[in-house]
């Protein structure tokens, strides 16, 4: 896998060996992160479910502010290390926490994110818990940016955001919502 673009395009990054994660293919990231297109730039950047990074990796080569990553697989956290050293990115954090201990800190630290990347096993319908519980807890900027990669269609609150787009792509849904 690589990354698509901005100021590491081209360089490789590793994907885990385990079951548990599945890549997201070269080209549905190219078409999301063109739909993005300048609106990535400063931003601080959530990758929840974030098995290799890949997500966050494109969203700091595009010019993110920083960017958290959180998995809770020994695996996933370990490539997502050794792909943040191979790139030489230092505003990277990286959690190893499930889910829902990842929000609990992000909470308890203040964070607000303006950029955030659901793409949790297919099988978990966890898109829309997640995204209720960052509006609950108060987890999102003013202006953020939710991205979501899943089996079947997401239902969210679309009165929530001022801009929701949808994209097929084979069995891949991605909801793309801006507040």
């Amino acid at each position: 896998m690589r990354i698509i673009g901005g100021k590491l395009r081209h360089r490789l990054i590793k994907l885990p060996t385990t079951r548990e994660t599945r890549a997201t293919k070269d080209a549905v990231r190219e078409a999301i992160f063109s739909a993005l297109g300048p609106a990535v730039a400063g931003r601080v950047a959530l990758d929840l479910f974030a098995g290799s990074g890949s997500f966050g990796l494109e969203a700091l080569s595009r010019g993110a502010a920083q960017a958290v990553f959180a998995d809770h697989n020994d695996i996933c956290i370990k490539t997502i290390d050794d792909n943040i050293h191979a790139l030489d990115i230092d505003n990277a954090i990286v959690w190893h926490r499930d889910y829902l201990d990842a929000l609990a800190h992000a909470r308890k630290e203040g964070l607000l994110f303006g950029l955030v990347f659901l793409d949790p096993p297919y099988l978990d319908k966890l898109c829309e818990k997640v995204i209720d519980m960052m509006f609950e807890d108060g987890l999102l900027a003013e202006d953020a940016i939710i991205v979501t990669e899943t089996q079947k269609e997401i239902i969210v609150d679309e009165t929530r955001f001022a801009k929701v787009r949808r994209y097929r792509y084979g069995i891949t849904r991605v909801a793309i919502m801006w507040r």
